[in-house]
């Protein structure tokens, strides 16, 4: 029905009170139409580690030095540090809706590995991963970045967990 029609569907109606009075009454056609809502709630992107990122076993020297894992495995370095061998990206599997983008969250300020007496630590940065699209559900992602070496570095084993989150874009 159109705005014109439905105007003039509309009364006035005017009634006398028996003291006089005139009173104004309006009736008019309501409209009223169904919407509709809906949700598809899915699992939430999974993230699993395969295996962590493993700066291996390095040498330091007498200034602060940095190590480097790339996404495919490439190591480089600067300063003085020698790496002895055994260095690996990180790999994660991301499971979750088949023909959705997954995006990462990684940590804002760089991660503290510490010696198992926790008297001695090393910082990591870890790369950001780049989006993923799950055209079959999951896929694996490598992860990489940069360990801080100090000058004279401790020698002992350092460890540190750290978080990545998975999400939906």
């Amino acid at each position: 029905m159109s705005n014109l029609n439905k105007k003039m569907l509309m009364k006035i109606v005017l009634s006398v009170s028996s003291a006089g009075a005139i009173s104004t009454v309006y009736h008019g056609l309501a409209d009223a139409a169904q919407a509709t809502a809906q949700a598809r709630v899915v699992q939430s992107a999974q993230l699993y580690e395969q295996t962590g990122i493993n700066f291996g076993s390095i040498t330091p020297g007498n200034a602060a030095s940095t190590v480097t894992i790339d996404s495919a495995g490439a190591v480089t370095t600067t300063g003085p540090v020698q790496v002895m061998g055994g260095q690996a990206n990180g790999i994660m599997t991301v499971s979750g809706q088949s023909g959705s983008t997954v995006t990462f969250q990684m940590p804002s300020s760089p991660v503290t590995l510490t010696s198992a007496d926790g008297l001695h630590t090393m910082s990591f940065t870890p790369d950001q991963i780049a989006p993923v699209s799950l055209t079959t559900g999951s896929a694996n992602v490598n992860v990489a970045g940069t360990l801080s070496v100090g000058a004279n570095q401790q020698p002992t084993l350092y460890i540190a967990t750290y978080d990545i989150n998975a999400v939906y874009s």
